[in-house]
């Protein structure tokens, strides 16, 4: 037998021998990476001049807005989501006492907020307050602060 023939089965035994023992290794260490940071939750904290019911309605339109060109479908649901924060907003100006039951419930229906579906069509209005040209005043609306 020559030599080469012996190693050759050799080789192989240790080529297998490795593999299986460094099979569940990985062949380059990933760098270790933080986790990414907590985001930070902020709600709005509503004061006099957002709890105005001209203000809080003209913010929802004025979010809807840019949304106008979108199928049905999507602005049904952005009315959803813009209503749930809408809601909110009246909520705590109500908590606050900064609006009445009343007034908070009046605002709803006009907006088209129902207390358990969720939010229908908004049933268009005449210009809002303190705001000639139709377009919603440059004040709070009742959107949480992103940080």
């Amino acid at each position: 037998m020559s030599r080469g023939f012996l190693l050759s089965p050799l080789a192989l035994a240790v080529v297998t021998l490795v593999t299986v023992l460094l099979g569940g290794l990985p062949l380059r260490a990933e760098p270790d990476m933080p986790d990414p940071p907590k985001s930070r939750v902020k709600i709005y904290d509503a004061d006099a001049l957002t709890c105005r019911p001209a203000v809080i309605e003209a913010g929802f339109r004025s979010h809807m807005a840019p949304w106008a060109d979108q199928p049905e479908a999507v602005q049904q649901r952005l009315r959803i989501l813009q209503g749930e924060l809408s809601r909110g907003t009246l909520e705590r100006c109500r908590q606050k006492g900064l609006m009445s039951a009343e007034e908070v419930k009046e605002v709803e229906k006009r907006l088209g907020l129902t207390p358990a579906a969720g939010v229908t069509t908004p049933q268009p209005s005449a210009t809002p307050a303190g705001s000639p040209s139709g377009s919603p005043p440059s004040q709070p609306t009742g959107s949480p602060v992103r940080p």
